[in-house]
């Protein structure tokens, strides 16, 4: 049977409001275990990623560095002239790298692996080692561009420049020089007079030197020409 408030005596109407106290402990007591529990999921969610992905990122960072170490043992090879055993040493690491994942490091292995295969151009299999290397320094320039490495980018057109000239003594003599002048352009770009001396002065003379053969190649055509 419904109790109206009035009927109900003093000690019984402060029983009545006691009640609301009652359940408003209720819920904190819900809201406090409800915390707790969201703190346990979030701990046991830190605990598994730690567990789960920690060592995964502690085994990514020790490749790395064991693939730059490989990089740097190349490079020393390299300027010794061990052209061939720093070779060896680039082409494996550039088969764990990508130019998404390690760009930077895959920009440098691949230009290196293109002045390998140029060097060994002056010894033998001179077409086959040029196209090689226009391919490396290509793949080298995906990830050197002009906007986020500049002297890197010039460096690699340089070279890029130097192979399609090489390149010009086997076959395609005018297409060949045409495309080592383009990239010697483009390498002048940012080896400037102001900033890059030695660079600029090197440039500029593989950039003289193609422009000779290619007028030599049109005079020769237009000398043809004439005799016919």
């Amino acid at each position: 049977m419904p109790v109206d408030k009035d009927d109900l005596s003093p000690g019984d109407s402060n029983t009545i409001e006691e009640e609301p106290k009652k359940k408003l402990n209720i819920k904190g007591w819900v809201s406090k275990v409800a915390t707790g529990l969201l703190i346990a999921v979030l701990a046991g969610s830190l605990l598994y990623y730690f567990w789960q992905y920690r060592p995964q990122k502690k085994s990514e960072q020790i490749a790395k560095l064991k693939l730059l170490s490989l990089t740097n043992e190349a490079d020393s090879l390299l300027e010794k002239n061990m052209v061939e055993d720093a070779l060896i040493i680039y082409n494996e690491v550039s088969k764990s790298i990508s130019e998404k994942k390690e760009a930077e490091l895959y920009g440098r292995v691949k230009n290196k692996q293109g002045v390998c295969y140029s060097e060994l151009a002056l010894i033998s299999n001179k077409k086959d080692n040029l196209n090689k290397a226009i391919v490396a320094f290509q793949e080298a320039l995906k990830v050197y561009t002009i906007k986020k490495y500049r002297p890197e980018y010039a460096l690699v057109q340089n070279n890029l420049g130097i192979a399609y000239s090489g390149l010009s003594q086997v076959r395609d003599k005018e297409e060949n020089l045409a495309k080592a002048i383009s990239a010697y352009q483009e390498a002048l770009k940012i080896f400037t007079y102001k900033k890059y001396r030695i660079e600029y002065a090197a440039t500029q003379n593989n950039l003289g030197n193609a422009y000779s053969g290619l007028s030599k190649v049109r005079e020769m055509g237009e000398y043809l020409a004439k005799a016919i």
